[in-house]
């Protein structure tokens, strides 16, 4: 009968160690599932960020093409009042009489 109970008695043994190691593993395991979480959050939170940062360049390139063609517009109808200037400049020069 003794042999029978230390039997009972290190089978006792084999499950409480499995079960502290199983215990062990489960914490571990929980811990990493935890911390994997908070790294999803913050990648989450980093890719919203760049979302949002893109489309506010995209909006600032859109209003720079705007800019750029309100320029270019300017631009040649400056060059377009300078020419006609250079022309009735010469056109009252030719009318003129000259002075010999």
């Amino acid at each position: 009968m003794g042999s029978v109970l230390l039997q009972i008695n290190v089978a006792s043994a084999h499950v409480t160690s499995g079960s502290k190691q199983t215990a062990d593993g489960a914490q571990a395991l929980a811990q990493g599932s935890t911390e994997q979480a908070a790294a999803v959050a913050q990648l989450s939170t980093s890719i919203s960020e760049i979302a949002q940062k893109t489309k506010d360049n995209a909006a600032m390139a859109k209003q720079a093409a705007t800019l750029a063609d309100t320029i270019r517009q300017n631009t040649a109808g400056g060059t377009r009042q300078m020419d006609d200037m250079v022309e009735a400049v010469k056109e009252d020069q030719q009318r003129k009489p000259k002075h010999q």
